[in-house]
């Protein structure tokens, strides 16, 4: 199941969804401690409402981080790379699970 972030017709306001294609802009393996519950919470969100789009705190990273913490992963900080100077320093920054 791949999973999205998306920002509804109204512009602001955003749900998951399942992800029409898959185009990746970036990939990194993760061994999650517990997958099943990742599995779990990404199916508990599926089209449900998530708020409106925040870069910072409520986007597709975000929503990445959110499935990493349900699968057990600790010290996960996401950034997204509009808010850092340097992609590679900054795209993902853990304080211990990565």
């Amino acid at each position: 199941m791949h999973t999205e972030q998306v920002i509804l017709a109204n512009g602001s306001s955003t749900s998951i969804a399942e992800a029409a294609t898959v185009g990746v802009t970036r990939a990194l393996e993760v061994t999650l401690p517990d997958a099943r519950a990742a599995l779990a919470y990404r199916r508990s969100v599926l089209g449900t409402a998530t708020g409106d789009y925040n870069l910072a705190t409520n986007s597709c990273l975000t929503h990445c981080g959110d499935v990493l913490r349900a699968g057990g992963v600790s010290g996960v900080h996401l950034i997204h790379a509009e808010l850092c100077d340097d992609f590679d320093q900054c795209s993902v920054i853990s304080e211990g699970g990565l």
